[in-house]
């Protein structure tokens, strides 16, 4: 996972995220879960927006605000609603207001979540998310190799990889409503 944010290039991997200073042309120490920054060292994505930098973990969201300090939103802190079922997050795209958040499946959700967060928000505040499941048309998050959302001229595109369970697609949203929707194999 990449992300660009003020002359710093974000690598994330299952080792945490590695920052490179283009003004220093040197790489920072490592962000990882050491001393709470990441809850998880996992991280499957990265989106830099807003003067933020948005990681998604199987342990949640990490977030690294303008003045340099590290939060995690997870369930348990309300920085993702219990309707999820679930901490782990596949991909996150931002689009200026929202963080759009993918979470895996769950006993909860067979399908994973879609949920639309106000970026700002604080934690606990249940009314700044809304979360999109099967009934909202959302494919199964399946496969074992992720899914990427990216966010462009007001429409939400999320692609994942098929497996042995699903086949992989393409589906395009517009707020709440499906516009396109392809699972093919």
């Amino acid at each position: 996972a990449l992300a660009w944010a003020q002359n710093r290039m974000y690598i994330g991997s299952q080792l945490g995220i590695s920052v490179f200073d283009q003004g220093q042309q040197a790489f920072d120490q490592p962000v990882t879960n050491v001393g709470g920054r990441l809850r998880s060292a996992n991280v499957r994505d990265l989106e830099a927006a807003g003067g933020r930098v948005f990681a998604a973990t199987d342990l949640g969201v990490s977030v690294l605000d303008e003045g340099g300090q590290w939060s995690n939103w997870y369930r348990a802190v309300g920085g993702l609603p219990e309707a999820t079922g679930s901490d782990s997050v596949w991909a996150v795209a931002y689009d200026g207001t929202y963080l759009w958040i993918r979470t895996a499946r769950s006993a909860q959700q067979n399908t994973g979540t879609l949920v639309r967060r106000v970026a700002n928000a604080e934690l606990g505040d249940q009314a700044a998310m809304t979360v999109y499941a099967a009934d909202a048309g959302l494919p199964p998050a399946t496969g074992s190799n992720g899914v990427v959302l990216s966010y462009r001229d007001g429409e939400l595109f999320m692609a994942q990889c098929g497996d042995g369970e699903a086949a992989g697609g393409l589906t395009v949203l517009d707020g709440k409503q499906v516009l396109t929707r392809d699972l093919t194999d």
